[in-house]
């Protein structure tokens, strides 16, 4: 009996959530503050992730110039450093380099 119980509650919950997602104004009446502010933070941050997943397919379809693009990564840079011997690398990327090798990466100069 309190497994049906228990069934029947987590339903309802359940049918609640679904109503205030579909946005009811009944059900959205009934949300706390907590629980509003719960379901922006997780709407803000699935919207971030799908905005940076749009990025990142339109960056691969777009055809840049080689010059526009990270020899290390292959990316397009966004933030570009020259180094000595002239070449230009995506920050992180060169940092990350220089942090296991002493040489350019196109160049072995030192």
């Amino acid at each position: 009996a309190q497994d049906l119980q228990d069934l029947r509650s987590k339903v309802k919950e359940l049918r609640e959530k679904v109503d205030v997602y579909e946005g009811k104004p009944s059900a959205i009446a009934k949300c706390t503050l907590k629980d509003l502010l719960k379901m922006e933070k997780m709407f803000d941050s699935s919207s971030q992730k799908l905005r940076k997943a749009i990025e990142g397919l339109y960056a691969k379809t777009l055809t840049f110039p080689n010059e526009f693009l990270c020899p290390l990564t292959h990316e397009v840079l966004r933030d570009p450093v020259i180094t000595k011997d002239g070449h230009t690398y995506e920050r992180a990327a060169i940092e990350l380099w220089l942090q296991r090798h002493d040489t350019s990466p196109l160049t072995n100069m030192r």
